[in-house]
């Protein structure tokens, strides 16, 4: 029995108890109401019985009344039966018991009719109580049957219901498993990752900082070759003997004074800045296309 089940069972039961206590219950009341007709039966009877024997005394005390005063004065009595119809005291106990028997005879069919009809009610109610209690149990009967049959209902509900919370249970924690699971999946996919760009962040760093430190190479070997060029350009302006661009004398297809101009304000000044810098850097300097600068730095070699 299931926890579900046990107060579904104790409820029926308790009810059927209750059901079979007030049909107990009643059946004890119509015996009890079955035994107080028969109880005031058997008193009418009782009474009818004291009634005859109060008349029957009362008809022997009238006989004695009569033989007393018949005893003690004969005269009075002769003058009785002088005054009395029929004559005599004889006539008149006569009279008396006739009329006792009369009394006693009615009183008698008084109560032969009466109990004759207490009789009829006492066996007509016992019938319709016997009646009445055997449609009583019948229908008790189909009541507890209906009343089993629901219990029975009510139990395979409560032991499937149970069985779907139990199976919704499983299948509950199964999925929060596979959530935990699967959250730690992802947990460890986002650490993985987290570690994996912080891993290429490192190297961006680190290649970052190596080109930083080319590129402050580079400028600083290109700051040593400008000092070296102006130094030199110096030592050559001071002898006079240096090379402009701009000089007539240097003769550089495509290399005018605005080209030269451009070049001198980047620190190419000479011939020999020309011919010592960089493809790229002249063609910066001087706004045209590598295959230019290349062209001019070739004529200047020559």
């Amino acid at each position: 029995m299931s926890t579900y089940t046990a107060p579904v069972n104790a409820l029926f039961e308790t009810q059927r108890t209750a059901i079979r206590q007030n049909q107990r219950a009643f059946e004890r009341a119509i015996e009890f109401q079955k035994s107080a007709n028969r109880t005031a039966l058997n008193s009418m009877k009782s009474v009818e019985s004291t009634q005859r024997q109060g008349v029957e005394l009362a008809q022997a005390g009238t006989r004695s009344y009569l033989s007393a005063l018949q005893s003690l004065t004969h005269s009075y009595t002769n003058a009785l039966e002088a005054s009395t119809p029929g004559g005599g005291a004889e006539q008149l106990q006569r009279n008396t018991d006739e009329l006792f028997d009369q009394l006693k005879a009615n009183h008698a069919e008084l109560f032969d009719a009466m109990t004759r009809e207490t009789e009829r009610g006492v066996d007509s109610y016992d019938e319709l109580s016997a009646e009445y209690i055997e449609s009583l149990d019948e229908q008790l009967d189909e009541l507890l049957d209906a009343h089993e049959e629901l219990q029975s209902r009510s139990v395979e509900a409560a032991d499937e219901f149970e069985a779907r919370t139990e199976e919704f249970a499983e299948s509950f924690e199964e999925g929060m498993e596979e959530q935990m699971e699967r959250a730690e999946e992802i947990q460890a996919e986002i650490e993985a990752q987290i570690e994996t760009q912080a891993e290429q962040a490192e190297e961006i760093q680190d290649e970052f900082d190596a080109q930083l430190g080319e590129m402050q190479e580079e400028m600083d070997r290109q700051a040593a070759q400008i000092r070296v060029r102006n130094e030199a350009r110096a030592e050559e302006a001071e002898d006079g003997e240096s090379e402009e661009l701009s000089d007539e004398t240097v003769e550089i297809d495509g290399l005018g004074s605005t080209y030269a101009d451009r070049l001198a304000d980047a620190g190419i000044i000479t011939v020999e800045d020309l011919t010592v810098a960089g493809v790229e850097s002249v063609a910066e300097a001087a706004d045209v296309s590598e295959d230019q600068a290349r062209e001019w730095i070739e004529q200047a070699e020559r």
